[in-house]
């Protein structure tokens, strides 16, 4: 009798944190919406939420910012973020803590290669200092720039960097780079190599750094393999990279979060595909791709056995984000089951349940999400053509804490 009546229980009380069937309110983040708002990233901090993305209604990518001061229920007049320029502005980040803002982004007004540059807020978003350039000298590219703020203030930027490729090697020699800034953002450390290959093909990194101060850079290497690497020093230096991912197929953009000593990493992955048994296979020639994930709690010393995410491989599940809080993760994806029409899903682990977030049902691609979760909510945002152009939206799941 009391096994039943603890089973019941249970029932009732993974009823009560079950996540909602229907999508919640979708909000329109941007107030420019001619042409293409793409790639979206989100901070919040209280009910003060910050979204970036890039705006291409002068054809040309620019970076631009809007801010909530009410949780995500609506959205003031973006602000554009960076010197004008003519040239591509690109694959924008956002950190945040109470009134000051961090946006960091590619810049190629070089007009020979991409640099990345940070610029910084004191007065939530409203205005930004002139933008501080991070790897001044360095030579060729450097792209896809990600940004996390530590518990002491620290600032960590990390992106993929094209310095050390030479003629030799045709230019395909990309590593994973690393600076810090201890004064706010007003200036950079020189930048710090993460990955510590011969020869590398490192890209799409991601940071997160821990209450400790550990920082944790997730990249994928030259193998296709999903590595994590540490700096246990500020910075200053990164220990040997661990791989994270299992089994066979390409591993691709992939995400990391720390909560205490737990460290998520998310990608995308064909390994289903490669061995086979992607049910997408019986139609498709091309490799479909879904969500895994792993877990290290020992502070990214260790990692477990990885572990697909999406309950369905119907077609492609692909660009998943990740934040954790509390013991859990909530994870973000796009999700192609209904074959040609990608709708934004979220998985939380505690749960092990998903829920579908944009609330349109036209014939529409919602792409390139992003998730922050901060006091008990959880911020998702993406990009979204069900307008006919891609505009920027977000959704709030509220009280995610278990």
């Amino acid at each position: 009798m009391r096994t039943i009546l603890i089973s019941a229980l249970t029932v009732i009380l993974m009823a009560a944190y079950c996540l909602a069937a229907d999508p919640p309110d979708n909000v329109l983040v941007c107030d420019v919406t001619a042409h293409q708002q793409v790639r979206p990233q989100v901070a919040a901090d209280g009910d003060k939420v910050y979204v970036v993305w890039e705006d291409w209604s002068n054809y040309e990518p620019e970076v631009r910012i809007a801010r909530s001061i009410d949780g995500g229920i609506s959205f003031g007049e973006s602000v554009r973020v960076g010197e004008s320029t003519p040239q591509p502005q690109l694959r924008p980040d956002v950190a945040a803590h109470g009134h000051a803002v961090w946006v960091v982004w590619a810049d190629r007004r070089s007009e020979l290669n991409y640099d990345v540059y940070c610029a910084r807020s004191t007065d939530g978003g409203r205005n930004f200092e002139r933008e501080v350039l991070l790897a001044a000298g360095a030579r060729n590219s450097q792209l896809d720039p990600r940004i996390a703020r530590g518990p002491s203030g620290e600032l960590v930027v990390v992106w993929a960097d094209n310095r050390d490729t030479t003629e030799y090697d045709y230019g395909v020699v990309w590593n994973v780079y690393a600076a810090l800034s201890i004064d706010n953002g007003a200036s950079f450390a020189p930048a710090v190599r993460v990955d510590n290959a011969a020869y590398s093909y490192a890209l799409w990194p991601d940071v997160a750094v821990g209450d400790d101060g550990t920082i944790h850079v997730l990249y994928r290497d030259y193998s296709g393999a999903i590595l994590h690497a540490a700096s246990l020093d500020g910075g200053a230096s990164f220990g040997a990279a661990k791989a994270v991912s299992d089994g066979g197929g390409g591993h691709v953009q992939p995400r990391v979060a720390v909560d205490g000593d737990q460290v998520w990493a998310v990608w995308s992955d064909s390994r289903e595909a490669a061995a086979g048994r992607d049910p997408t296979l019986v139609f498709s020639n091309y490799a479909p791709l879904d969500v895994y994930a792993d877990i290290s709690v020992d502070n990214g010393q260790n990692w477990g056995a990885d572990f697909r995410v999406n309950p369905t491989q119907l077609m492609y599940q692909l660009r998943p984000d990740v934040d954790a809080q509390d013991g859990f993760a909530v994870v973000a994806f796009s999700d192609d089951r209904e074959v040609g029409d990608f709708h934004i899903y979220v998985w939380r682990s505690d749960l092990d349940q998903e829920q579908r977030l944009d609330d349109d049902e036209r014939r529409a691609e919602k792409t390139w999400p992003a998730v922050d979760v901060d006091q008990g909510r959880a911020y998702v945002v993406w990009q979204d053509d069900r307008g006919g152009d891609y505009d920027v939206y977000l959704a709030v799941i509220e009280e995610v804490e278990p």
